[in-house]
């Protein structure tokens, strides 16, 4: 997918921080959710960005949620999507047109991606790192120290269709380069073996 243009998703009345940052995180949840199985069924056409999101003490994704795709037609998909969800639709803020990205923009790029922590019982983890953790202190010290350092990253709350289980998806987001082309995961997000960067100061 080549990101040639975008659209921003806001949450209505939301705040990244502050009063209004509690009630806004569980829309925020429940529209990445939505998000989440468009870009599942169809597969790597949607890269999605958060140009409000903060890191640290005042973690939170933001209530602005910025998709990138190729077409207007693919941007349409997703629009259509979200405009007629009785449960989401009411609670953001659609542009029927994306905007285009400049071919000479020469802004800020950002890498948004899932921060990995292995589960207890995992023998191995794929991450960042590739390397084999055996059940051992070495599984378990990378474990704790994975979770530590996820303090420093907002996440969302998500139930798994396969499971049913509940798990927390973190995002980091880190300067990243000029990508032309990028191959999003199911989240929107970018990966280890396929990274890109997103233009992030428009």
């Amino acid at each position: 997918m080549k990101p040639r243009i975008y659209s921003d998703i806001r949450i209505r009345d939301g705040a990244t921080v502050g009063e209004g940052g509690i009630p806004t995180l569980p829309v925020a949840t429940f529209l990445f959710s939505v998000l989440h199985g468009v870009f599942r069924n169809n597969p790597g056409r949607f890269a999605l960005g958060f140009p409000l999101m903060r890191e640290g003490e005042r973690r939170h994704p933001g209530h602005v949620f910025r998709v990138f795709a190729e077409s207007e037609e693919d941007w349409k998909i997703v629009y259509e999507e979200l405009d007629k969800h009785e449960r989401i639709g009411s609670r953001i803020h659609l542009f029927r047109e994306p905007l285009l990205i400049p071919e000479n923009y020469s802004g800020p790029w950002i890498e948004y991606r899932r921060f990995r922590i292995p589960t207890r019982k995992s023998t191995q983890f794929r991450g960042e790192h590739k390397e084999r953790i055996p059940r051992s202190s070495q599984g378990i010290d990378l474990r704790q120290k994975r979770i530590d350092a996820s303090a420093e990253w907002p996440f969302f709350r998500l139930r798994s269709k396969t499971t049913g289980t509940i798990f927390s998806l973190h995002i980091t987001k880190r300067n990243g380069e000029r990508t032309d082309i990028c191959c999003p995961d199911g989240y929107g997000l970018s990966g280890t073996t396929h990274s890109f960067s997103l233009p992030m100061g428009l």
